[in-house]
């Protein structure tokens, strides 16, 4: 659904934003599922949800990230059972001292 260079929810401190170290980090992923049930569904996926998970990932949670791809998937057997599923998946940026 969408690529970003920097992608956050969070209020972000601009004067302590450092993307070196977010470069060479494994990358994360959030994800925020709802499940559809014979035809109700249990709500809709949320981008700010998965973006939160993202990146209160880790001891230390980070403010933002880099690199940010956001997925966005579904599948469903009519009348039976189905997801629906919104992923992002970025390197995590850290507050600096």
């Amino acid at each position: 659904m969408g690529d970003f260079t920097i992608l956050s929810t969070k209020n972000v401190d601009l004067t302590r934003f450092n993307t070196k170290p977010a470069e060479k980090s494994q990358p994360v992923i959030g994800i925020d599922k709802k499940i559809i049930i014979f035809t109700v569904r249990t709500g809709y996926p949320s981008f700010e949800e998965a973006a939160d998970r993202a990146i209160e990932q880790g001891k230390t949670h980070g403010m933002a990230l880099t690199n940010a791809v956001i997925y966005f998937d579904k599948w469903y057997i009519p009348y039976v059972y189905g997801e629906m599923q919104m992923e992002v998946k970025g390197n995590l940026v850290r507050v600096t001292d």
